[in-house]
């Protein structure tokens, strides 16, 4: 009996030691190193994963200085700078026992803003803040089955030539690396495209002192902006009116030479100008313009040359008129010209924008040339409100006498 109890206890005892063998190897022993690290652009920053073992804690590196102690299967880091090339090391710890490291390389991103969608006459221009690091910029617009690769370039802007009037559009865009790293997606950006209206002569027609524009329907456009500028030879449009309708009305009490634009509108989304500038002249009301008329010097007109008395002070203006629309349509047409020279009596008369004013007693004579253009304008337009000074040709006399 005494044997056997000795036999027992010394089982015991050679069971214990190995307990504690294996205890002490088991504590002892590295963990295994990660398995399936990999690096990826987010808004906050980098994300880092891993495929995390029970027990098991992760200490994470960047550059080889430690950023993240006991991370479990996942970790953001918030402070790399966009730009920045960074080498991620991540490393297994279990019971004061550290693995070898597992690396991932990948450059830091930050995430593009698109700024813009805007209308051009036949494409949609998409524009982006740039991103410090990115050697390009992939554009990514919507289709039925999902988000597809529109175009890639190292600009910060993008054309779109695939469009259709009434057209909703949107877009995302990624930049991406040399080392081919890629930022998390931006913003969507949305916006319908609309076609340019048609706006040149012939969608305008003055009626005493009333300008009427007209265009055809843009596919899509919920309305119209009308803008316009005195100043034809700048463009610094202020919006008149905005409609539904496919016209536009203005009065207008004295003679003014002016510039219009239209553009289509949905939403918040606004076509380009139309596709020509419409340029008009409108006079005075003709009620008030016979008034005047009877109250100026007499003009004659005699096998297409004028005849003009005044006496010394006085002014021919009804030139003005002309010249004020033939310097308008210039900017429209560049085959539009005139000329004006006084060929004889300069002590006589001045010249000034088409403006005859009388200096002493004596006979002048200005000779006026318009191109056929010119002609073909002043015919056109002049005529329709009432300023018509007789018939126009290529080359016209005027004969001043000042009494």
């Amino acid at each position: 009996m005494k044997k056997k109890l000795i036999i027992c206890v010394a089982v015991v005892a050679i069971i214990a030691a190995g307990v504690g063998i294996f205890a002490l190897v088991s504590f002892s022993q590295k963990p295994n190193p990660p398995k399936n690290v990999a690096a990826e652009n987010i808004t906050a920053g980098v994300k880092l994963s891993w495929s995390a073992e029970h027990d098991v804690k992760y200490n994470v590196y960047r550059d080889s200085t430690l950023i993240k102690q006991e991370a479990e299967s996942s970790f953001t880091d918030k402070k790399a700078a966009s730009g920045k090339a960074c080498t991620y090391e991540v490393r297994a710890v279990k019971n004061s026992n550290m693995s070898e490291g597992a690396t991932v390389k990948i450059t830091r991103l930050a995430v593009p803003e698109i700024t813009s969608a805007e209308n051009a006459e036949s494409s949609v221009t998409i524009k982006w803040k740039s991103v410090k690091g990115a050697a390009k910029y992939v554009i990514y617009k919507k289709s039925k089955s999902g988000y597809k690769k529109l175009a890639a370039t190292p600009k910060t802007n993008c054309e779109d030539n695939a469009v259709k009037s009434g057209a909703k559009l949107s877009y995302k865009v990624r930049a991406v690396a040399k080392d081919k790293s890629r930022s998390a997606f931006s913003n969507v950006k949305s916006s319908y495209f609309l076609d340019a209206p048609t706006l040149d002569s012939d969608n305008i027609k003055t009626d005493n002192g009333v300008v009427n524009l007209s265009w055809k329907a843009v596919a899509g456009a919920e309305s119209y902006a009308i803008f316009k500028t005195e100043n034809v030879e700048a463009d610094d449009f202020e919006i008149v009116g905005t409609t539904k309708e496919t016209g536009f009305s203005e009065s207008f009490d004295d003679i003014a030479v002016v510039k219009y634009i239209v553009c289509a509108m949905k939403s918040d989304s606004v076509s380009a100008p139309s596709h020509a500038m419409a340029y008009v002249t409108v006079g005075e009301r003709l009620s008030d313009m016979q008034a005047e008329a009877d109250s100026e010097p007499s003009v004659a007109v005699s096998d297409g040359d004028l005849s003009v008395r005044l006496g010394v002070g006085e002014s021919f203006t009804r030139g003005s008129a002309a010249i004020s629309a033939l310097e308008a349509a210039k900017l429209a047409d560049s085959s539009i010209s005139y000329g004006i020279d006084v060929v004889s009596g300069s002590d006589v008369i001045s010249v000034n924008n088409g403006v005859i004013t009388a200096l002493k007693p004596g006979q002048a004579q200005i000779r006026v040339t318009l191109s056929d253009s010119a002609i073909e304008y002043i015919n056109k337009h002049l005529a329709s409100i009432g300023q018509s000074v007789g018939a126009v040709s290529g080359t016209t006399l005027v004969n001043v006498t000042v009494e």
